[in-house]
């Protein structure tokens, strides 16, 4: 809610897939944590993780903001939001409409809602249209 789409398109660049990394996961990032009420805890395996699910996309209202992780967000760097995958992680999502598929960097939790899966950043949604 009250969320708007950046002012410009992502550029090629920002709509390249994530570079694959090796990512120190900090114990902090696997708590348990609440929010409005509802806990969730981070999974401590997620080998063969998949999940079929309802993906929607943030923007200006979060950009340059702290995330989860503790890094600022930023609209157009490949990155989302999940509730129980350990953070950093990388991971693929994929329009099941029109079969594109993007690597992004899990840095951040939400979405806080019951029907939506995974909050991308705009460029991380835009890939994918």
């Amino acid at each position: 809610e009250h969320d708007a789409a950046p002012l410009r398109k992502p550029t090629e660049l920002e709509m390249q897939d994530a570079i694959l990394t090796t990512v120190v996961k900090i114990a902090s990032a696997r708590r348990p944590y609440q929010v409005r009420g509802k806990r969730s805890t981070p999974r401590i395996d997620e080998t063969g993780y998949s999940e079929d699910g309802i993906a929607s996309w943030y923007g200006r209202k979060f950009h340059t903001y702290p995330t989860s992780y503790g890094e600022v967000y930023d609209m157009f760097a490949m990155t989302a939001a999940h509730k129980t995958l350990t953070l950093p992680r990388f991971a693929r999502v994929k329009n099941l409409d029109n079969r594109k598929s993007v690597i992004f960097r899990v840095n951040a939790r939400g979405p806080f809602n019951d029907y939506l899966s995974i909050d991308l950043d705009y460029s991380t949604a835009y890939n994918l249209l």
